[in-house]
């Protein structure tokens, strides 16, 4: 299985369950009362919320648009606060005498995000956006419908925090924004999925190979993953897709020995809107093997 299938968030890899009173380490009781994180995959989603509970909101960059940071664009100040956020430009954020950053750590490729923070205060219903702004130009945008409500584990609409056990995320999708940059070795024969979700300003927009060593790699195969529709709030059916926008899987086969750039984009309307890039090695066995 190849780093790019195997998430190293907790949260995208939990399933909750409870058997005589005991749960996992993963799920434990810090996973349980963890406060409520969404991010851009959560796009789209109805959100419950509590009177004086606290939440964040977390957006990577993207890799074309690397040093531009999202911005709040909307959303109803009586019934959320905002409390303020942080942009993060490096793997090792904040380093102190008791945790210092690891020895090359700050060296590893890394996309900024800035995490906004919030807290419900009023009941009602308000829309929360946020954009990405370029030359004045709106390239990308990310919205959720916040509700605010007494009991936020109350019925099967919409989502919550971990507490209330409402459904979380396809187990085995990972999304691997942060390895852009990265390099990747593969072992002869072996295959490298790649997961990269669509433009919420173009959401018909698929990825194409921009770059590739034929003799290196193989494209195999793309193709999206099937979506919820819009507006689809009930997480009582925990068959259906997670994600609203498409999320599109680019498939390669590691045949022969030597390194490849790997460059994909995504175009609309002939234009370059977003990119992703690694470096990928191909050697005669895997290094894990």
């Amino acid at each position: 299985m190849s780093d790019f299938q195997t998430s190293s968030r907790c949260r995208m890899a939990a399933v909750v369950i409870i058997l005589a009173g005991l749960l996992t380490a993963c799920l434990g009781q810090d996973f349980l009362n963890a406060p409520l994180e969404l991010d851009g995959f959560d796009h789209g989603w109805l959100v419950n919320v509590e009177p004086d509970e606290e939440f964040t909101v977390d957006l990577i960059a993207k890799p074309l648009y690397a040093d531009v940071q999202w911005q709040l664009a909307e959303f109803d100040p009586r019934l959320i606060e905002f409390e303020g956020s942080d942009h993060i430009t490096s793997n090792c954020w904040e380093p102190t005498d008791e945790n210092p950053c690891p020895a090359g750590l700050d060296e590893e490729p890394f996309l900024a995000h800035s995490a906004f923070r919030f807290t419900g205060t009023m009941l009602g219903e308000s829309p929360l956006s946020f954009e990405l702004t370029v030359d004045g130009e709106v390239v990308d945008v990310c919205e959720y419908t916040i509700r605010v409500v007494e009991d936020a584990c109350d019925g099967d609409i919409g989502i919550a925090a971990n507490r209330c056990g409402l459904g979380d995320r396809d187990p085995d999708l990972f999304i691997p924004v942060f390895e852009n940059e990265s390099h990747q070795v593969f072992g002869v024969g072996e295959n490298l999925d790649v997961t990269l979700s669509a433009n919420a300003m173009h959401p018909e927009a698929s990825w194409r190979i921009a770059d590739i060593d034929p003799a290196v790699l193989s494209h195999l195969a793309t193709a999206p993953d099937p979506t919820r529709p819009l507006g689809d709030w009930d997480t009582s059916d925990r068959d259906k897709p997670w994600h609203f926008l498409p999320l599109w899987r680019i498939t390669f086969e590691a045949v022969g020995l030597g390194e490849s750039p790997l460059r994909l984009e995504m175009l609309a309307n002939g234009e370059r809107v977003d990119v992703f890039e690694i470096t990928v090695e191909v050697v005669d066995e895997a290094p894990d093997a």
